[in-house]
Order: structure tokens, then C-alpha cells, then sequence
């Protein structure tokens, strides 16, 4: 029996403060000098939180990696240079790590069970660095394809500062609030643009573009697609919610917490459909079939408990889908010129749809270049030039031409830049933590609460993995984060599970627990 505390104090001052840096950031846009005074104060106060409490720097990261994207929300320019508030984040809580290792001389706290297989991968982001210096590519080139795979460096940050099933709790609790942020965020733009807030829409729309933080398109049938990189923590929150609810008995929440998983769990969903990503939509159907395999047969549900988890999730679908025309077709202020359905615009015409041909027309010169070093590859910032139809830089270059190290197809990606012995290096190590989850899962046998959260977390990384092939995460600080993440927790949890299990402050019940306090 475990008690679970995820909507605590935490997690409701985790939303009110991001609500205050989106405002602030939105304020920038308008005053740039706000831009750089919120960048050095965030700093400082990770800072002086990773001085007091490691874990609580690192949760300014994860939170700022959920609702931040690309990591733009605030950046400070130095020499024509734009550092992010995300590489900013990043130097401070690791040099305090680095700071408190050096201090306690202490360096058994850098190991852990799935080390090899990270410092395997980092010998290969090595050697990538190395081939793009012996094959003269581009110094800004490779430092920028490079800089996303920095994120890995935190993995022993995430270890340390994650070492309790407290702080985990503590973690869980700001990501779902960072993730609950993002949600109103995306909801709120949808509805700004839906109903034409005219004072509110050209901010809106250059504020999220200058911040990396997202796209805002129109479509054929007036539905404007709202679509966030971070929306991937969109999935990765459904899931983790949803095996919170199959497998805990409901006599184990709160009445308050209940419902607000269930309220979660579907802004989650109703994200990923307004962010009209296909590559999402693949990744949250196969979490869905791997959903079923494990209620079938790992968690070994019965039919009767299968058919009500059926039956909800087709619920929560049809509320997705109703609760969407609802805010597109409320009336107020001015009626959506929305026409059409919600679905067959994303469903048909795939081959020609700009974006969908693009992808393909990379295929070809990217095989290509892959063939050059298959085994060895050809480093980071190894450049392809392809036609693209992307419409926003049709209008600038005519031809089409466009040259870029960065590429959709998110193995192939890997593949170039670290050559077939890279990808596999990643591969293994993506295999060694599946595996190592599936090991304290069996630790976990009469506990359901710690057993739905291994599995969720699991399900989260499957879905990113079927979602590279498509789009790239796992070479950018989303996926490499969420790798961390669960690495972290899972090394926690496999310290020692029968203390876990015996301790009362996690014996079960999420009712009654200090998570209904105010």
C-alpha cells in the first residue's frame, strides 16, 4: 500500500510560479530589458536553491524543459551569441553538482546500475565531435547540433538529487504542474486564435515564435493547429495517469485527487489532438496497444476490469473530441470560422501536405549520406541540402534548396552524425533501462501504486521511441531529459524495494493523504 502525494503545496506553487515567468516572458516581448532582468534572476535563484537543495535546481530544469520547448523563454545575448535560460539552467545546477562533488570528495555517487551504458554513449558523442573536426564541418554547425546531447551531462544530477522516494514525489509533483501550465497555455492559444482576439493574436503569435516555443498554424478548415515540442510531456502525463488508474482501486484517492487525475489525464489528451502531429498521434496509439498488452498480460486484468478501462478511455476520447468543438465554436467573443471535421483533415492527404512531402524529399540525400560511413558516420554538424516545400521558406528562396544539419527522421539523424555503432550504443542503453525497469517491477509485486508508476514511466519512453522515427527527440533535451528522469527513478527505486514497500509513510492510501491539505 502506498501513499501517493503528487497535488501538494509543490505542485500548486510550481503552477502559480510558472504563471508568473509566462507572464513576465510575455512582458519581454514587449520590453526586451524585462528579457535579460528575468534571466539573471532565474539564474540566481537556481543558484541559491542548488546551493541549499540539489534537487530543487533541478527542478527549475525540468520544469523549464516542459513548458520552455526549445529553451527560449528568456536568453541573454553576449557577443552576438544568444545563451538560453535552458544552457543557463544547465551550467548553474551542474557546476553546483560539480562544486558539492569536489567538496565531499565522494565520487561513489556518480555510479549506479545503468553507468556502462551511458558512458558507452558518451564515448560515441565523443568520437562524433572528433569527426566533425576531422571533416572540417562548420564550428557553429557542430556545436549546435551537438549542444541538445549536453543534456546528458545532468544524468548524474538526476541521480543524486533524486536519491528518496520523497524527492521523487517532489519531481513527479513539478512535472505534472509544468505539464498542467503548458496544458492552459496551449488551450488558451487555441481559443485566443479560434475566436480572433484581434488585440491579443500578433503578440501571441510573434511571442511564441520568437520563444521557440511552439508553431501556430492555420489549416484548410480554419482549425488553427496549436503545436508545442514539449506537447510529447502531453502523452507521457496521459499515460502515467492512466496506469495510476487501472491499476490503484479507487477506494485508494481522494475524492479532490481522483477528479483531478481525471481532469489532467484529459486536458493531456485533448493537447495532443489539438497540436495536430501525426508523429504524436503515432506515439499515443502504439502507448495505447502497449497499454492493452500490459493490462493483458503483465498486470493480467480481468475482462470485466479491461472492458471498464475500454470503456473510459473511449470516454475520455469522445470528451477530447467534444470538449475541442467546444472551445473552437464557443460563441463568445466572435464565432470560429471553423468548418469541417477535427480528424479527416489530419488523416487524409498525407503525401501531399507540405510538411509530410519535405520529410520524404530528405529521405534520398540522407541515405546517401549515410552510405558515406555507414559504421563510423560523419559527425556532428554534417550538413544535407534537400528540396523542401515548406512554405515559409519558399517565400524567401524560391528554389527550394534548403542546407541543414538537423533532420526530421530521428534515427537516421543519429545514424549520420555517430555512424550504425552509435545508434546501437543508444539503442542498448534505451534496452538496458526497459530492462531495469522491468527488474524493479518485479520488486514491486503487491504494490500497485509504485507498480502503475514504473509502468507509465515505461510507456512514456516507448511512445517517444516510436515518435523518433519520425520526429526527433531523443536527440534533444525532451526525450534526453525524460531518459534521465526515468533512470533516476528507477535507480531509486531499485536501491531497496522492500524498504519502500514497508515504510508508512508510503503505505497506500492517496485519500487522506497530506495532499488534501491546502
Amino acid at each position: 500500500m502506498t501513499k501517493l502525494k503528487l497535488f501538494g503545496k509543490l505542485f500548486f506553487y510550481t503552477v502559480l510560479a510558472i504563471a508568473v515567468v509566462e507572464a513576465f516572458s510575455y512582458l519581454a516581448y514587449f520590453y526586451p530589458s524585462c528579457n535579460t532582468i528575468g534571466f539573471f534572476i532565474i539564474l540566481f535563484s537556481a543558484l541559491i536553491l542548488s546551493l541549499w537543495k540539489l534537487e530543487y535546481g533541478l527542478f527549475l530544469i525540468l520544469a523549464e524543459l516542459i513548458i520552455g520547448s526549445k529553451g527560449y523563454l528568456f536568453s541573454y545575448e553576449f557577443s552576438e551569441i544568444s545563451i538560453s535560460i535552458r544552457l543557463g539552467l544547465y551550467l548553474v545546477v551542474l557546476g553546483v553538482w560539480l562544486l558539492k562533488l569536489i567538496k565531499n570528495k565522494n565520487i561513489t555517487k556518480v555510479k549506479f546500475p545503468l553507468l556502462g551504458g551511458y558512458l558507452l554513449l558518451f564515448i560515441f558523442l565523443a568520437w562524433g565531435i572528433l569527426r566533425g573536426i576531422i571533416n572540417h564541418n562548420s564550428f557553429d554547425n557542430t556545436f549546435f547540433d551537438f549542444n541538445g546531447w549536453l543534456f546528458f551531462g545532468l544524468i548524474f544530477v538526476f541521480i543524486e538529487a533524486l536519491n528518496s522516494w520523497e524527492k521523487v514525489q517532489k519531481a513527479f509533483q513539478v512535472m505534472l504542474a509544468s505539464a498542467l501550465a503548458m496544458i492552459l497555455k496551449t488551450v488558451f492559444i487555441l481559443f485566443v486564435f479560434s475566436h480572433q482576439i484581434e488585440f491579443l493574436l500578433t503578440s501571441l503569435y510573434q511571442w511564441i515564435r520568437l520563444t521557440g516555443v511552439g508553431e501556430i498554424t492555420k489549416m484548410p478548415n480554419n482549425f488553427y493547429r496549436i503545436f508545442f515540442q514539449s506537447h510529447i510531456f502531453a502523452i507521457i502525463i496521459f499515460f502515467f495517469i492512466a496506469f495510476l488508474m487501472i491499476n490503484v482501486k479507487r477506494k485508494e484517492f481522494s475524492k479532490r485527487d481522483y477528479y483531478f487525475y481525471w481532469f489532467l489525464g484529459l486536458l493531456s489528451a485533448l493537447v495532443v489532438f489539438v497540436s495536430y502531429s501525426r508523429s504524436l498521434w503515432l506515439g499515443g496509439l502504439a502507448g495505447l496497444v502497449a497499454l492493452y498488452h500490459i493490462t493483458f498480460f503483465i498486470l493480467k486484468l480481468s475482462m470485466k476490469r479491461v472492458f471498464a478501462v475500454s470503456t473510459c478511455l473511449l470516454f475520455s476520447f469522445a470528451a477530447v473530441y467534444l470538449l475541442t468543438l467546444a472551445i473552437i465554436k464557443f460563441p463568445w467573443p466572435s464565432p470560429s470560422q471553423f468548418t469541417g471535421g477535427l480528424i479527416e483533415e489530419r488523416t487524409t492527404g498525407v503525401t501531399e501536405e507540405a510538411g509530410a512531402t519535405s520529410r520524404f524529399k530528405l529521405l534520398p540525400p540522407l541515405s546517401n549520406k549515410i552510405k558515406e560511413n555507414v559504421i563510423i558516420g560523419s559527425g556532428f554538424g554534417t550538413t544535407i541540402t534537400y528540396k523542401t516545400d515548406d512554405p515559409r521558406f519558399l517565400s524567401i528562396h524560391p528554389d527550394g534548396m534548403y542546407t541543414t544539419y538537423a533532420f526530421e527522421w530521428g534515427y537516421l539523424d543519429i545514424w549520420v552524425k555517430l555512424g550504425l555503432l552509435g545508434l546501437i550504443a543508444y539503442l542498448f542503453l534505451i534496452f538496458k533501462i526497459f530492462r531495469r525497469g522491468w527488474t524493479v517491477l518485479a520488486s514491486f509485486k503487491e504494490n500497485s501504486t509504485i507498480q502503475a508508476i514504473i509502468l507509465g514511466l515505461l510507456i512514456g519512453l516507448f511512445t517517444i521511441v516510436v515518435i523518433n522515427f519520425t520526429t526527433p527527440y531523443l536527440n534533444h533535451p525532451l526525450g534526453i531529459g525524460y531518459i534521465l528522469l526515468v533512470t533516476a527513478v528507477l535507480n531509486m527505486l531499485g536501491k531497496d524495494p522492500p524498504e519502500i514497500n514497508h515504510r508508512n509513510e508510503i503505505t497506500s492510501s492517496i485519500n487522506n493523504s497530506e495532499s488534501s491539505k491546502p
